[in-house]
């Protein structure tokens, strides 16, 4: 009989203590089973549901067995536990012993543990344990490109105080991407992208009143040529949101923002092609006096044609 096939028949507490007694330390670490190939025993208890005692016994004995990956596709027991929907406690004793596997990606899904618990509808405990010791997953994109707050907006599940959480930690994150690599935080974080609801995604930092300079740094930097408020009047976003991004880099109204016909335009001339309103364009104006002076290139068409390719097409954002 193999040495662990009590495990698959849903073992007591007595089965756990005697298989601990009667092996060393160092066979907790892995066992060799009938076809050669070492398993691991906290791997082997959590693949099969082990109960909660059963497993964190294992893990009391042999915390580094918390680390250890899985023969051929290298997951880690952190990755079995929540794919297995495992408690909060064993979760939680697992990122104690190997707080690494929380920014260890799944072979399977291509995402963090704090993305698949997310899409488990794991309890909030676990979710914030896992943003807890890798806040650093709240600005990394899913394999589908979706970032963590994408996912819980579109679940409609999260509370206000997980959301809270979340957000204060995509925002500090952000932060030091963008103050780290602009370019790079724009590509990682496509705040420019359109979600499932048709807003953009910066507008969920809108919405969650992130902080001055946040909404600053994210609209100064450039998405294919193109600031922020340059994307925002381009696609016909309403007053508020073209205010409200005007107002956190006012300086912007002064760059002129680049297109495929290697032309530049100011931002007033975007809001007079794209028929923007009177308000618009005199917050513009005062940003930017000097914005009537200075012509764009002739024609409109290049100019519609040159933007179109900057950002796809979405309906008018209602007032």
């Amino acid at each position: 009989m193999e040495a662990l096939s009590w495990l698959r028949n849903n073992p007591s507490v007595e089965d756990a203590k005697a298989f601990i007694k009667n092996h060393p330390p160092d066979a907790l670490m892995g066992i060799e089973d009938r076809w050669g190939d070492i398993i691991v025993p906290l791997l082997h208890a959590i693949q099969y549901r082990a109960s909660d005692d059963v497993i964190l016994l294992l893990l009391e004995a042999c915390p580094q067995a918390a680390a250890a990956k899985e023969l051929f596709f290298g997951r880690l027991p952190l990755h079995h536990a929540i794919r297995s929907e495992c408690s909060e406690e064993v979760i939680k004793a697992l990122l104690n012993a190997c707080p690494g596997a929380a920014s260890a990606r799944n072979f399977d899904t291509g995402n963090l543990p704090l993305h698949d618990a997310v899409n488990m509808n794991a309890s909030e405990g676990i979710i914030l344990s896992l943003l807890n010791f890798y806040p650093q997953a709240a600005a990394e994109k899913m394999k589908d490109g979706r970032l963590l707050f994408e996912i819980c907006l579109e679940k409609n599940a999260a509370s206000d105080d997980l959301m809270r959480e979340i957000w204060k930690a995509s925002e500090g994150i952000i932060l030091s991407l963008i103050n780290a690599d602009p370019q790079a935080a724009a590509e990682n974080c496509n705040f420019t992208a359109i979600l499932y609801d048709g807003r953009f995604l910066f507008e969920i930092f809108l919405e969650r009143n992130a902080s001055d300079d946040f909404m600053r740094e994210i609209c100064k930097v450039r998405v294919d040529g193109l600031l922020l408020l340059g994307v925002v009047l381009t696609k016909s976003s309403s007053d508020d949101i073209v205010l409200a991004v005007l107002k956190a880099y006012p300086e912007a109204a002064g760059k002129r923002l680049s297109t495929n016909c290697d032309e530049c335009i100011l931002p007033l001339h975007i809001a007079n092609e794209e028929n923007h309103s009177e308000p618009v364009k005199d917050a513009l104006r005062d940003a930017y006096p000097d914005a009537e002076k200075e012509n764009p290139f002739e024609t409109n068409h290049q100019l519609r044609k040159g933007l179109v390719r900057k950002v796809l097409w979405r309906p008018k954002h209602a007032a």
